[in-house]
């Protein structure tokens, strides 16, 4: 099996604990490569995701938890409502949670590379099974 770490690799973890081998092909020597850039908003049904993954706690240490995306303006720019997050009803998280993205990359492919999983640098068209156009 394949899967390439900016994708997010900690979904490989419960392979290799069901003892299936996993080999991560990565497209550029430095896992950090093509990560930069802007930051990441989190609405809560992703960090509920990332808490059955394990992640959502250090999402939300490294973050900015929010409970608004922002506000709405008619065109003349006046203030009309907020743009509220929506809070899930028994859930310990908030509606919205930003973070820059090496901080998330970090956060998701830290313990694929605690675990030592063997893993090479393959071209993107090799490691997809595609061809390049042309």
């Amino acid at each position: 099996m394949s899967e390439e770490a900016s994708a997010g690799t900690r979904p490989l973890s419960p392979w290799r604990q069901a003892g299936l081998a996993v080999t991560v092909l990565e497209r550029q020597h430095d896992l950090h490569s093509s990560i930069f850039g802007v930051g990441i908003i989190q609405p809560i049904n992703v960090l509920r995701a990332l808490d059955a993954l394990g992640f959502a706690q250090a999402c939300m240490d490294a973050a900015y938890p929010a409970s608004e995306w922002g506000a709405t303006y008619d065109v003349d720019g006046n203030y009309l409502h907020p743009m509220l997050g929506t809070p899930i009803e028994g859930a310990d998280l908030p509606p919205l949670n930003g973070l820059t993205r090496p901080k998330l990359h970090e956060i998701l492919t830290e313990p694929t590379r605690r675990s030592a999983p063997r893993s090479a640098t393959t071209p993107r068209s090799r490691s997809c099974g595609r061809t390049r156009p042309g």
